[in-house]
C-alpha cells in the first residue's frame, strides 16, 4: 500500500524514525512515521506481531525532515494485513483518522 500524508511537524523530530542522541533521557524520539505506525497498528492495518521490526511490513518512506518541519505531501509504502470486507468499505479509514490525533 501507498499512503500519501501531510502533516504540522512542530512537534515531532522530522519524519523518520530515530534514536535518541547520547544524553538524552527517551530511548526514542517522537517522530512523524512513529506517530503514523502506531496509528495503522491501533486501526489494524498492521498487526502487532509485524509492528517492529519495520523490516516485516517493509516500511519504506519516499522522504526526510527535520525537526519541526513541516510536508504537504509525504509518501510511505508498506505492507498491509486486512480482511476482504475491510477493503470493500470505509471502516479501515475512520480509526486511522482517530489515532491520528497528536
Amino acid at each position: 500500500m501507498c499512503l500519501i500524508f501531510g502533516f504540522c511537524g512542530t512537534s515531532y523530530f522530522g519524519l523518520q524514525s530515530q534514536k535518541a542522541l547520547a544524553g538524552e533521557s527517551n530511548t526514542q524520539l517522537l517522530t512523524v512515521s512513529d506517530v503514523l505506525r502506531s496509528a495503522l497498528l491501533q486501526s489494524g492495518a498492521i498487526a502487532e506481531s509485524n509492528f517492529s521490526p519495520l523490516s516485516r511490513t517493509k516500511w519504506t518512506i519516499a522522504s526526510r525532515t527535520d525537526k519541526g518541519v513541516h510536508a504537504a505531501r509525504a509518501a510511505v509504502s508498506f505492507k498491509m494485513e486486512t480482511l476482504n470486507s475491510q477493503l470493500e468499505t470505509a471502516d479501515l479509514l475512520q480509526p486511522l483518522a482517530s489515532g491520528m490525533q497528536a
